[in-house]
């Protein structure tokens, strides 16, 4: 029997769904209410990183029971929720931190963070090399569980450390955070397609959670949030099959989940709960890199607009907007 969800007790025959076995993080708004630009901003974050690790823990749970004749779509799912992590990420390294290093003016502020996403990225791109290049009829969930967990506690926990190291910015009065997200908002929309990222997202993210305080995020508008859901969703549809919600953003049950686990997993069940009290902010490293340091992924965060010089994205870029 696992611990409690949402006051209740969880056999292992019940439904289970993809909050486990990497735990979801409960966001910095669910006990202080969307208060200040620091809660605001780590808890939209905090909604992008569990809709990640929903996906992940669909993988997880699903990949073994996956045959030849749903692993075309099994794996689109897969390759979707790849292109998501590395499109946060990219975009958090082009336009997010360097945006906050110039804004406080102290350079390799977010090296931690840097740091954190080359640790998983041998594994995830064994992960890429796999989901795209393997014939359905040869697919082995398997061999994608062994891949997933050679790469997914690294990846889990770097998606929890960095929400307390943005709640961790308050100790710069003078940020203006908000603005920042503004613009790193319109740089990662103008990078995130309409037909594959972005209905993914919206089947991962629970409109219900934390009481469904979250529930208008992302879109805030109710006309744009049914045309991704039900028109975008269409051209990969099997995939969605695979999410961890609904196309309304409800949980449901996988199709496919191991119950073997046993005492493995019941750790799992619970959100992590972040420890603010021992939050002692962004440190500079030992050393700061320069701007011939950096390896050449890094070399674009310094390269990366103001906020001031950041406009909103081309015309080409348009068409993917949210």
């Amino acid at each position: 029997m696992f611990p409690p969800r949402n006051g209740h007790y969880i056999h292992m025959n019940d439904d289970m769904w993809a909050d486990y076995p990497f735990p979801l993080i409960s966001t910095p708004a669910v006990d202080r209410g969307y208060t200040d630009q620091f809660v605001r901003s780590s808890s939209k974050m905090a909604l992008v990183h569990n809709i990640l690790i929903r996906g992940m823990n669909a993988m997880y749970l699903q990949c073994e029971y996956i045959t030849p004749e749903t692993a075309s779509d099994f794996m689109t799912f897969c390759q979707c929720w790849s292109e998501m992590l590395h499109n946060h990420h990219e975009c958090e390294e082009a336009a997010y931190f360097p945006m906050i290093e110039k804004a406080v003016g102290v350079e390799g502020l977010a090296e931690s963070n840097l740091d954190e996403h080359e640790a998983f990225m041998p594994g995830l791109r064994r992960f890429d090399e796999y989901v795209y290049n393997t014939p359905a009829r040869t697919f082995s969930g398997r061999r994608v569980y062994a891949i997933l967990e050679s790469f997914a506690a690294a990846l889990q926990m770097h998606l929890t450390e960095e929400i307390v190291w943005i709640l961790s910015l308050s100790k710069y009065p003078g940020l203006d955070l908000a603005a920042i997200d503004r613009q790193h908002g319109l740089y990662v929309k103008a990078h995130s397609s309409r037909l594959r990222l972005l209905p993914y997202l919206l089947t991962n993210h629970d409109v219900t959670y934390e009481g469904g305080i979250h529930a208008g995020w992302p879109t805030g508008s109710r006309l744009r949030d049914l045309f991704l859901r039900y028109v975008c969703t269409q051209r990969h549809r099997g995939a969605w099959r695979y999410s961890a919600c609904t196309y309304g953003g409800r949980p449901r049950k996988l199709l496919g989940i191991r119950r073997d686990k046993g005492e493995e997993t019941a750790a799992g069940m619970a959100m992590v709960d972040l420890d603010l009290g021992t939050a002692s902010g962004p440190t500079l490293p030992a050393k700061a890199h320069t701007k011939e340091e950096r390896e050449p992924a890094r070399r674009s965060c310094s390269r990366s607009p103001s906020i001031s010089h950041m406009g909103s994205p081309s015309r080409a870029s348009a068409t993917m907007l949210v």
